[in-house]
Protein backbone atom coordinates (compact mmCIF):
# COMPACT_ATOMS: atom_id res chain seq x y z
CA UNK A 1 0.00 0.00 0.00
CA UNK A 2 1.14 3.56 -0.73
CA UNK A 3 0.31 6.89 0.95
CA UNK A 4 -2.25 8.95 -0.91
CA UNK A 5 -2.57 12.74 -0.97
CA UNK A 6 -5.33 14.49 0.93
CA UNK A 7 -8.87 13.95 -0.33
CA UNK A 8 -7.68 10.66 -1.90
CA UNK A 9 -7.72 7.16 -0.46
CA UNK A 10 -6.20 3.80 -1.37
CA UNK A 11 -8.73 1.75 -3.33
CA UNK A 12 -7.79 -1.96 -2.87
CA UNK A 13 -10.14 -3.01 -5.69
CA UNK A 14 -8.57 -0.69 -8.26
CA UNK A 15 -5.18 -0.98 -6.54
CA UNK A 16 -4.55 2.81 -6.77
CA UNK A 17 -5.32 6.13 -5.08
CA UNK A 18 -8.72 7.51 -6.01
CA UNK A 19 -10.64 10.66 -4.94
CA UNK A 20 -12.80 10.11 -1.86
CA UNK A 21 -16.39 11.30 -2.15
CA UNK A 22 -17.88 12.19 1.26
CA UNK A 23 -20.85 10.00 2.20
CA UNK A 24 -23.59 10.88 4.72
CA UNK A 25 -23.32 8.51 7.70
CA UNK A 26 -25.80 7.42 10.39
CA UNK A 27 -25.92 9.18 13.74
CA UNK A 28 -24.08 6.21 15.27
CA UNK A 29 -21.36 6.43 12.62
CA UNK A 30 -18.58 8.74 11.54
CA UNK A 31 -16.85 9.17 8.20
CA UNK A 32 -13.36 7.67 8.00
CA UNK A 33 -11.58 9.68 5.29
CA UNK A 34 -8.59 7.33 5.30
CA UNK A 35 -10.74 4.35 4.36
CA UNK A 36 -13.34 6.58 2.65
CA UNK A 37 -16.29 4.92 4.38
CA UNK A 38 -18.64 5.19 7.35
CA UNK A 39 -17.63 3.37 10.53
CA UNK A 40 -19.35 2.75 13.86
CA UNK A 41 -18.51 5.17 16.68
CA UNK A 42 -18.80 2.65 19.53
CA UNK A 43 -18.54 -1.02 18.39
CA UNK A 44 -19.59 -3.42 21.15
CA UNK A 45 -19.43 -7.18 21.79
CA UNK A 46 -22.76 -8.93 21.36
CA UNK A 47 -24.00 -12.07 23.08
CA UNK A 48 -24.33 -15.07 20.72
CA UNK A 49 -26.35 -15.83 18.74
CA UNK A 50 -26.38 -12.03 18.14
CA UNK A 51 -23.56 -10.31 16.29
CA UNK A 52 -22.47 -6.69 15.80
CA UNK A 53 -23.80 -5.42 12.47
CA UNK A 54 -21.38 -2.85 10.99
CA UNK A 55 -24.11 -1.45 8.75
CA UNK A 56 -26.51 -0.54 11.60
CA UNK A 57 -23.87 -0.34 14.36
CA UNK A 58 -26.07 -2.48 16.61
CA UNK A 59 -26.46 -6.08 17.80
CA UNK A 60 -28.58 -8.13 15.43
CA UNK A 61 -29.71 -11.81 15.57
CA UNK A 62 -27.66 -14.14 13.33
CA UNK A 63 -30.07 -16.37 11.37
CA UNK A 64 -27.60 -18.08 9.01
CA UNK A 65 -27.35 -21.93 9.03
CA UNK A 66 -24.03 -23.32 7.81
CA UNK A 67 -23.44 -26.74 6.27
CA UNK A 68 -20.59 -28.95 7.51
CA UNK A 69 -17.66 -28.75 7.27
CA UNK A 70 -18.30 -24.97 7.42
CA UNK A 71 -19.12 -23.36 10.80
CA UNK A 72 -20.76 -20.10 11.83
CA UNK A 73 -18.53 -17.21 12.87
CA UNK A 74 -20.77 -15.51 15.47
CA UNK A 75 -18.65 -12.35 15.34
CA UNK A 76 -19.22 -11.72 11.62
CA UNK A 77 -22.38 -13.85 11.19
CA UNK A 78 -20.76 -15.59 8.24
CA UNK A 79 -19.97 -19.21 7.41
CA UNK A 80 -16.30 -20.00 7.41
CA UNK A 81 -14.31 -23.09 6.50
CA UNK A 82 -13.57 -25.42 9.37
CA UNK A 83 -9.89 -26.36 9.48
CA UNK A 84 -9.62 -30.07 10.23
CA UNK A 85 -7.46 -30.81 13.25
CA UNK A 86 -5.79 -33.95 14.56
CA UNK A 87 -7.06 -34.81 18.00
CA UNK A 88 -4.09 -35.87 20.11
CA UNK A 89 -5.74 -37.80 22.92
CA UNK A 90 -8.13 -40.72 22.14
CA UNK A 91 -11.04 -41.27 22.50
CA UNK A 92 -11.46 -37.72 21.20
CA UNK A 93 -12.27 -37.14 17.55
CA UNK A 94 -12.67 -34.10 15.35
CA UNK A 95 -16.28 -32.94 14.96
CA UNK A 96 -16.64 -31.01 11.69
CA UNK A 97 -19.99 -29.57 12.83
CA UNK A 98 -18.54 -27.81 15.86
CA UNK A 99 -14.99 -27.68 14.48
CA UNK A 100 -13.68 -29.04 17.79
CA UNK A 101 -12.17 -32.18 19.25
CA UNK A 102 -14.91 -33.96 21.20
CA UNK A 103 -15.05 -37.34 22.93
CA UNK A 104 -16.50 -40.32 21.06
CA UNK A 105 -19.96 -41.03 22.47
CA UNK A 106 -19.55 -44.79 22.04
CA UNK A 107 -16.58 -47.09 21.50
CA UNK A 108 -17.37 -49.94 19.11
CA UNK A 109 -16.11 -53.50 18.75
CA UNK A 110 -15.27 -53.80 15.07
CA UNK A 111 -15.16 -57.14 13.26
CA UNK A 112 -11.91 -57.75 11.34
CA UNK A 113 -10.70 -56.43 8.97
CA UNK A 114 -12.43 -53.30 10.36
CA UNK A 115 -10.85 -51.32 13.21
CA UNK A 116 -12.20 -48.52 15.39
CA UNK A 117 -11.20 -45.03 14.17
CA UNK A 118 -10.99 -42.24 16.75
CA UNK A 119 -11.03 -39.77 13.86
CA UNK A 120 -14.55 -40.65 12.83
CA UNK A 121 -15.69 -42.52 15.98
CA UNK A 122 -16.72 -45.44 13.75
CA UNK A 123 -15.44 -48.71 12.32
CA UNK A 124 -13.14 -48.17 9.36
CA UNK A 125 -11.28 -50.51 7.01
CA UNK A 126 -7.99 -51.52 8.64
CA UNK A 127 -6.35 -52.71 5.42
CA UNK A 128 -4.35 -51.02 2.73
CA UNK A 129 -6.06 -52.33 -0.40
CA UNK A 130 -3.68 -52.91 -3.32
CA UNK A 131 -6.10 -53.98 -6.04
CA UNK A 132 -5.09 -55.25 -9.47
CA UNK A 133 -7.07 -53.96 -12.48
CA UNK A 134 -9.90 -54.34 -13.31
CA UNK A 135 -10.51 -54.45 -9.52
CA UNK A 136 -10.65 -51.21 -7.50
CA UNK A 137 -10.48 -50.52 -3.78
CA UNK A 138 -13.77 -50.28 -1.86
CA UNK A 139 -12.91 -49.12 1.67
CA UNK A 140 -16.58 -49.17 2.70
CA UNK A 141 -16.69 -52.93 2.15
CA UNK A 142 -12.94 -53.19 2.95
CA UNK A 143 -12.19 -55.28 -0.12
CA UNK A 144 -11.27 -55.07 -3.78
CA UNK A 145 -14.31 -54.95 -6.02
CA UNK A 146 -14.91 -55.14 -9.75
CA UNK A 147 -14.38 -51.74 -11.36
CA UNK A 148 -16.21 -52.63 -14.57
CA UNK A 149 -19.83 -52.52 -15.64
CA UNK A 150 -20.37 -56.00 -17.08
CA UNK A 151 -22.69 -56.22 -20.09
CA UNK A 152 -23.06 -59.96 -20.73
CA UNK A 153 -24.86 -61.65 -23.61
CA UNK A 154 -27.25 -64.47 -22.58
CA UNK A 155 -26.82 -67.15 -21.42
CA UNK A 156 -23.75 -65.50 -19.83
CA UNK A 157 -24.40 -63.52 -16.63
CA UNK A 158 -22.19 -61.03 -14.70
CA UNK A 159 -19.93 -62.39 -11.95
CA UNK A 160 -18.64 -59.33 -10.10
CA UNK A 161 -16.60 -61.48 -7.70
CA UNK A 162 -14.48 -62.61 -10.66
CA UNK A 163 -15.14 -59.37 -12.63
CA UNK A 164 -16.14 -61.23 -15.79
CA UNK A 165 -19.09 -62.77 -17.58
CA UNK A 166 -19.72 -66.42 -16.77
CA UNK A 167 -22.20 -69.09 -17.75
CA UNK A 168 -25.51 -68.98 -15.91
CA UNK A 169 -26.35 -72.61 -16.66
CA UNK A 170 -24.63 -75.99 -16.39
CA UNK A 171 -24.96 -78.58 -19.15
CA UNK A 172 -24.45 -82.36 -18.94
CA UNK A 173 -22.36 -83.07 -22.01
CA UNK A 174 -22.07 -86.55 -23.56
CA UNK A 175 -18.50 -87.86 -23.91
CA UNK A 176 -16.26 -86.99 -25.69
CA UNK A 177 -17.87 -83.54 -25.31
CA UNK A 178 -17.14 -81.45 -22.21
CA UNK A 179 -18.76 -78.30 -20.79
CA UNK A 180 -17.00 -75.01 -21.52
CA UNK A 181 -18.08 -72.34 -18.96
CA UNK A 182 -16.56 -69.55 -21.08
CA UNK A 183 -18.83 -70.23 -24.07
CA UNK A 184 -21.63 -71.88 -22.07
CA UNK A 185 -21.65 -74.77 -24.56
CA UNK A 186 -20.58 -78.39 -24.92
CA UNK A 187 -17.39 -78.66 -26.92
CA UNK A 188 -15.09 -81.40 -28.12
CA UNK A 189 -12.90 -82.53 -25.23
CA UNK A 190 -10.27 -84.46 -27.18
CA UNK A 191 -7.51 -83.65 -29.65
CA UNK A 192 -8.28 -85.16 -33.07
CA UNK A 193 -5.27 -86.65 -34.85
CA UNK A 194 -6.72 -87.49 -38.27
CA UNK A 195 -4.97 -89.30 -41.15
CA UNK A 196 -5.52 -88.08 -44.74
CA UNK A 197 -7.93 -88.02 -46.44
CA UNK A 198 -9.70 -87.52 -43.09
CA UNK A 199 -9.72 -84.09 -41.40
CA UNK A 200 -10.65 -82.94 -37.88
CA UNK A 201 -14.23 -81.79 -37.27
CA UNK A 202 -14.46 -80.39 -33.71
CA UNK A 203 -18.19 -79.70 -34.13
CA UNK A 204 -18.92 -83.43 -34.38
CA UNK A 205 -15.76 -84.24 -32.37
CA UNK A 206 -14.54 -86.83 -34.88
CA UNK A 207 -12.46 -87.23 -38.00
CA UNK A 208 -14.47 -86.74 -41.17
CA UNK A 209 -13.85 -87.30 -44.85
CA UNK A 210 -12.04 -84.31 -46.32
CA UNK A 211 -12.69 -85.00 -50.00
CA UNK A 212 -15.74 -84.94 -52.27
CA UNK A 213 -16.59 -88.47 -53.48
CA UNK A 214 -17.74 -88.70 -57.12
CA UNK A 215 -18.79 -92.35 -57.44
CA UNK A 216 -19.91 -94.26 -60.59
CA UNK A 217 -23.08 -96.37 -60.36
CA UNK A 218 -23.63 -98.87 -58.75
CA UNK A 219 -21.09 -97.38 -56.30
CA UNK A 220 -22.23 -94.75 -53.80
CA UNK A 221 -20.29 -92.41 -51.47
CA UNK A 222 -19.45 -93.71 -47.99
CA UNK A 223 -18.13 -90.70 -46.08
CA UNK A 224 -17.56 -92.74 -42.93
CA UNK A 225 -14.91 -94.75 -44.82
CA UNK A 226 -14.11 -91.82 -47.16
CA UNK A 227 -14.44 -94.09 -50.24
CA UNK A 228 -16.93 -95.29 -52.83
CA UNK A 229 -18.83 -98.38 -51.69
CA UNK A 230 -21.12 -100.81 -53.48
CA UNK A 231 -24.67 -99.59 -53.32
CA UNK A 232 -26.29 -103.01 -53.91
CA UNK A 233 -26.20 -106.43 -52.31
CA UNK A 234 -26.57 -109.48 -54.63
CA UNK A 235 -27.32 -113.17 -53.92
CA UNK A 236 -24.81 -115.01 -56.13
CA UNK A 237 -25.24 -118.59 -57.55
CA UNK A 238 -23.00 -121.10 -55.84
CA UNK A 239 -20.03 -121.30 -55.80
CA UNK A 240 -19.79 -117.59 -56.61
CA UNK A 241 -19.64 -114.99 -53.85
CA UNK A 242 -20.47 -111.28 -53.79
CA UNK A 243 -17.44 -108.92 -53.98
CA UNK A 244 -18.15 -105.57 -52.31
CA UNK A 245 -15.11 -103.96 -53.92
CA UNK A 246 -16.11 -104.81 -57.49
CA UNK A 247 -19.85 -104.81 -56.69
CA UNK A 248 -20.17 -108.13 -58.65
CA UNK A 249 -20.54 -111.88 -58.19
CA UNK A 250 -17.23 -113.62 -58.67
CA UNK A 251 -15.38 -116.83 -57.95
CA UNK A 252 -13.78 -116.96 -54.53
CA UNK A 253 -10.48 -118.50 -55.71
CA UNK A 254 -9.92 -118.18 -59.45
CA UNK A 255 -7.09 -120.33 -60.91
CA UNK A 256 -5.12 -120.58 -64.18
CA UNK A 257 -6.08 -123.49 -66.42
CA UNK A 258 -3.82 -125.40 -68.87
CA UNK A 259 -5.01 -125.61 -72.47
CA UNK A 260 -7.20 -126.99 -73.78
CA UNK A 261 -8.94 -126.27 -70.48
CA UNK A 262 -10.27 -122.76 -69.69
CA UNK A 263 -11.52 -121.16 -66.50
CA UNK A 264 -15.29 -120.84 -66.36
CA UNK A 265 -16.23 -117.81 -64.19
CA UNK A 266 -19.76 -119.11 -63.75
CA UNK A 267 -18.86 -122.63 -62.59
CA UNK A 268 -15.65 -121.35 -60.97
CA UNK A 269 -13.61 -124.27 -62.35
CA UNK A 270 -11.48 -125.36 -65.31
CA UNK A 271 -13.63 -126.82 -68.14
CA UNK A 272 -12.76 -128.50 -71.40
CA UNK A 273 -13.00 -126.18 -74.33
CA UNK A 274 -14.18 -129.06 -76.61
CA UNK A 275 -17.87 -129.52 -77.04
CA UNK A 276 -19.72 -132.82 -77.46
CA UNK A 277 -19.78 -132.23 -81.24
CA UNK A 278 -16.09 -131.61 -81.56
CA UNK A 279 -15.27 -135.35 -82.08
CA UNK A 280 -16.30 -137.53 -85.11
CA UNK A 281 -18.15 -140.71 -84.18
CA UNK A 282 -17.46 -143.21 -82.88
CA UNK A 283 -15.10 -140.81 -80.91
CA UNK A 284 -16.38 -138.71 -78.02
CA UNK A 285 -14.92 -136.03 -75.81
CA UNK A 286 -13.12 -137.22 -72.69
CA UNK A 287 -13.80 -134.44 -70.10
CA UNK A 288 -10.87 -135.52 -67.98
CA UNK A 289 -8.23 -135.34 -70.70
CA UNK A 290 -10.24 -132.96 -72.92
CA UNK A 291 -9.45 -135.14 -75.97
CA UNK A 292 -11.41 -137.25 -78.48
Amino acid sequence: MVSCILQDYWNPILCKCTPCLTTKCLSTQYFNSTLCKCECRNPVSCRPPNYFDLNTCSCQPCLIACKAPSILNTTTCQCQTCEIQSCITPPYHFNATTCQCVPCQQLMDCAPPFVFSYTTCSCQCGLSLNCIAPFVANYTACKCQCGLSLHCIAPLIPNYDLCKCQCGISLNCISPFIFNPRTCKCQCGITLNCTAPFIANYTSCKCQCGISLNCITPFIPNYDLCSCQCGVSLICPSPQIFNQRSCKCQCPNPVSCVAPFYYDTTACQCLCELSTTSCIAPFFVNPTSCKC
